[in-house]
């Protein structure tokens, strides 16, 4: 563990700032969604904004929401390189491309220095997660960990960060029990 915070410290120093991260995510979510969430003074309410009109959030979809959260958690400065991020199923209500894309933001916000762990049930997700881990240089400090359920009802995390196959079969699994329905 030791060693994985020296080499997470000296990978932060090469970064640009946090504040330039911060403007380049942003770019980054308002292209993904097209356009931003923020705050309507004049109707004292939340609202997205996409260049031309304000919507109210309930006429907003699901996924685009995902996005928005992250960045008024971003904005409001409700994580930063002091606070954790723990997301369970980021993956919901997002298209397949979108899984992805979210996976490179928060790839991202640990690359910024955000403490960031996950629980997903997504293929798509985890090997976006695997693909930006690389690319952004970084997969040591990427960890994947699969639960198995005991014969007493209790789960154990196998760190499977070498294998992940084991991860994409087990997803694999209801799929594969009704895929021959001629059968």
């Amino acid at each position: 563990f030791a060693e994985k915070l020296n080499a997470m410290k000296f990978l932060l120093k090469k970064s640009s700032s946090f504040k330039e991260n911060f403007d380049r995510m942003r770019e980054d979510l308002h292209a993904i969604v097209g356009g931003h969430f923020t705050f309507d003074k004049e109707m004292r309410s939340l609202c997205f904004w996409n260049g031309k009109n304000n919507f109210s959030p309930i006429n907003i979809a699901s996924g685009i929401k995902s996005f928005g959260v992250i960045q008024m958690l971003l904005e409001t400065n409700a994580i930063n390189e002091n606070k954790i991020l723990i997301w369970d199923e980021p993956e919901n209500h997002l298209h397949p491309q979108w899984q992805i894309e979210f996976a490179n933001i928060l790839l991202e916000l640990a690359k910024a220095g955000i403490p960031v762990v996950i629980s997903t049930h997504s293929p798509y997700f985890i090997q976006g997660v695997r693909y930006f881990s690389v690319k952004h240089d970084m997969k040591k400090f990427v960890n994947y960990y699969l639960a198995n359920t005991q014969k007493n009802g209790l789960s154990v995390f196998d760190d499977v960060s070498e294998d992940l196959n084991r991860i994409f079969v087990k997803l694999a699994e209801p799929l594969n029990r009704i895929m021959n329905v001629d059968e």
